[in-house]
């Protein structure tokens, strides 16, 4: 599905509880993929924020973080992240 030609697109950031939201336009909804429930990942740089619909095999457990972090620093005095 294509999706509309736009220079800007504009959002609206709403209160859900305690929570806050944020609306998607939906020719973005489609063109990402997303759908009610799906978990996104967002990070703010450069005064832009990037949102990416997180899958499952982008997903790392806490074990495996920390043995990445060992061996990348095992040359450095400390504790290891594993432990």
């Amino acid at each position: 599905m294509p999706t509309k030609p736009r220079d800007l697109y504009t959002s609206r950031l709403i209160r859900n509880g305690n929570s806050f939201c944020a609306i998607i336009p939906p020719d973005l909804r489609d063109r990402m993929g997303v759908v009610v429930g799906d978990t996104l990942a967002m990070n703010y740089s450069h005064g832009v924020l990037w949102t990416v619909k997180l899958t499952p095999d982008m997903v790392v457990n806490r074990a495996t973080v920390a043995k990445i972090f060992d061996e990348l620093f095992k040359g450095k005095d400390g504790d290891l992240a594993a432990k």
